[in-house]
């Protein structure tokens, strides 16, 4: 459970503040993107622990990429792939899935440029097969809550 906790945040929230470290020391604008998970949008009934560490990644991103961008000029986004083929599964376990539900690496390396030569902060692109959909924040559910979590923002 830690294990999968520290290898899919911590060591995302680790290397976001090294990162910001270096970028800071470098002039001009700079761009950090997270690789999070569809699961940081929907729940992976099988591996709770991984969903919420992957929807912490994307809770990172989101809370530092306005203070990074005020602060540091770093845009800070994310991409989200659906189901990769990868050596975590055997071929046999992945012939259960039609071709379609996989998503090429070509798609998420797209996502990637997309963000790469951009101007947003702040953003999250899903991909799933051969489509990219971008995924909005939540809306705060009234002015009191965005009051109350905007006031956490108290320094650099």
């Amino acid at each position: 459970t830690s294990k999968i906790i520290d290898v899919c945040l911590t060591s995302a929230a680790t290397t976001a503040y090294l990162a910001q470290h270096y970028m800071r020391l470098t002039p001009g604008e700079k761009s950090l993107i997270f690789t999070a998970s569809c699961g940081a949008l929907y729940p992976a009934y099988g591996a709770p622990i991984y969903t919420a560490a992957k929807h912490g990644v994307l809770g990172l991103m989101r809370a530092m990429a306005p203070r990074l961008w005020r602060n540091d000029k770093v845009r800070v986004n994310a991409v989200l792939p659906g189901t990769v083929k990868t050596n975590l599964h055997t071929e046999e376990s992945w012939k259960q899935f039609p071709e379609e539900y996989f998503t090429p690496v070509e798609k998420i390396v797209e996502a990637v440029l997309i963000l790469l030569d951009g101007t947003e902060t702040g953003k999250a692109i899903e991909c799933n097969g051969q489509n990219h959909y971008y995924r909005e924040q939540y809306e705060y559910c009234d002015d009191a809550m965005r009051a109350v979590m905007s006031s956490t923002d108290v320094g650099s």
